[in-house]
C-alpha cells in the first residue's frame, strides 16, 4: 500500500515535468533553421494564403454630434506554415502549442481607406500565436476606435471590397447596431423625463391632499368650538 502511494507521488510529481520536457523538444526542434524572414511556401513561386476576419465585439458608444461610433473589434488571421509541422506521436501526443507572435513569420496588412467614412486605428497585437498540427496559424488583433468621421480618400483604383456583399452586409449591421442604440437611448431619455414628471405631480398630489386634510380637519374643530360657544 505504501509503495503505491510513493509510485502515485512520483507520477504526480514527474507527469507534468515529462509534459513539459516533451514541448521543450517540439518546439526546440521546430525552430531549427527556422527563419521568420522567409515566407512560409514549398517554392518560391508559391503564394501564401491569408483568410483575413473582423469580428465585431463591443459597441462602446455612439457620438451623434460629430458623428463617431467607437467600437472594439477583433480582427483574425489565419494561414498555413509548411516549415511548422511534426507528427504529434513523436513528442507526447501534443497536437498543439503556443509561442510568441513575434518568432514566427506574420503576413504584413495594410489597410486601404477604400470604404468610405470608415477609419481602422489603435492596432494592439496579442502576445501569444497558436500553432496546430494541421499547420493553421489564427493570428489575432485587437482593433478599437471604429470612427465615421473622415472625408473620402482618393483611391488610384476601385478595390473590389466595397462590392462584397458580406462586406456590405457586415458595415449594414454596424448601422443597424447604431441607429438601434440611438432609438434605445432616445426611448430610454424620454421614459427618465416621463418619471421625472410623474415623480413632481406625485409631490404635488400629496402636498394638495395633505393640505386639504388639514383645512378639512381645522374646520370640523372650527365649527365645534364655534357650537360649544353658542351654548
Amino acid at each position: 500500500m505504501n509503495l503505491s502511494k510513493v509510485q502515485i507521488w512520483w507520477v504526480w510529481i514527474l507527469g507534468p515535468v515529462l509534459c513539459s520536457e516533451d514541448e521543450t523538444r517540439l518546439v526546440k526542434d521546430l525552430f531549427v533553421g527556422y527563419n521568420k524572414v522567409v515566407r512560409p511556401v514549398e517554392h518560391f513561386s508559391e503564394a501564401v494564403v491569408v483568410t483575413v476576419g473582423l469580428q465585431l465585439i463591443q459597441l462602446i458608444s455612439v457620438d451623434e454630434v460629430n458623428q463617431i461610433v467607437t467600437s472594439n473589434v477583433r480582427l483574425k488571421q489565419r494561414w498555413l506554415d509548411v516549415n511548422l509541422k511534426w507528427n504529434p506521436a513523436d513528442y507526447g501526443g501534443i497536437r498543439k502549442i503556443r509561442v510568441p507572435s513575434k518568432d514566427i513569420w506574420k503576413p504584413d496588412l495594410v489597410f486601404i481607406e477604400t470604404i468610405p467614412n470608415m477609419m481602422f486605428f489603435s492596432t494592439m497585437k496579442r502576445p501569444g500565436q497558436e500553432i496546430r498540427q494541421k499547420r493553421s496559424f489564427p493570428t489575432d488583433m485587437d482593433i478599437s476606435d471604429i470612427s465615421g468621421n473622415l472625408g473620402p480618400t482618393s483611391v488610384p483604383y476601385q478595390s473590389p471590397i466595397t462590392k462584397n456583399p458580406d462586406v456590405r452586409s457586415a458595415i449594414e449591421g454596424v448601422k443597424y447596431i447604431a441607429e438601434t442604440m440611438k432609438a434605445d437611448e432616445e426611448s430610454n431619455n424620454a421614459a427618465e423625463e416621463w418619471k421625472f414628471v410623474a415623480m413632481v405631480l406625485d409631490h404635488i398630489l400629496l402636498c394638495v391632499f395633505m393640505a386639504v386634510c388639514i383645512i378639512g380637519t381645522l374646520a370640523v374643530f372650527a365649527g365645534r368650538l364655534i357650537e360649544l360657544n353658542t351654548l
